[in-house]
């Protein structure tokens, strides 16, 4: 059967590398290699992968939208995070976010053959069954957390909850809304109550990838 496969790190030698190395274990598959993040959202928008093999250096929160904004381009495709890092608290996230696999850069060559297969078959890799139920364990919490959260707002709190999320000032809300500046303000107190957060910041990072937050 013939694959698609997305490659994605900014260092060439190991492009190169795992190029040469997927072509030699499947022949017959079809294998694109983007050396930035510019390169690899304009391959994923005029051409459907099977898999995507991506780096994720986690220098901070946004770089998981990678994982995010790849899986609304293409919902179908399976995502392979081959990287450095190998903390619990990484790999969660990277399960939370959305990928399918997580690989260590130091791996046995026969792990990452093992993996892309198995992503190719519709399965997930990770490092153990104990940590895979682990890390659904504690997705299935965090998502039911902030369902609970939502339960919590009003229809207004919930207008104003997705308009900071998704980058509106102050000024724009009272705007849109017909609210005076000391109303929105407020509004964002009450939800920094009542969702037990600090800033405008953690409150994105709260409800991100929830459903009807997304821009």
């Amino acid at each position: 059967m013939t694959y698609s496969i997305l490659i994605y790190d900014e260092a060439e030698f190991l492009r190169t590398s795992l190029e040469l190395l997927i072509s030699k274990e499947h022949p017959r598959g079809i294998i694109y290699v983007a050396k930035n993040i510019e390169e690899l959202y304009e391959l994923s928008s005029i051409m459907s992968f099977d898999l995507a093999i991506i780096d994720i250096k986690h220098n901070g929160i946004e770089e998981f939208s990678i994982i995010r904004k790849l899986k609304l381009k293409q919902p179908e495709i399976r995502i392979l995070i081959y990287t450095l890092h190998d903390e619990f608290s990484f790999v969660e996230l990277c399960l939370i976010k959305g990928a399918n696999g997580v690989l260590h850069k130091n791996s046995e060559l026969e792990n990452l053959f093992r993996s892309i297969n198995l992503l190719l078959r519709g399965e997930n890799y990770f490092s153990s069954p104990v940590e895979i139920k682990s890390i659904s364990k504690k997705k299935n919490k965090v998502y039911h957390f902030k369902k609970n959260i939502l339960n919590r707002l009003s229809t207004r709190e919930l207008e104003v909850a997705k308009m900071l999320v998704n980058g509106f000032s102050n000024t724009e809300i009272k705007e849109k809304l017909q609210l005076t500046t000391s109303t929105v303000s407020t509004f964002k107190k009450r939800l920094f109550l009542k969702t037990n957060v600090n800033n405008v910041i953690e409150l994105s990072k709260l409800f991100q990838n929830m459903e009807g937050f997304a821009s």
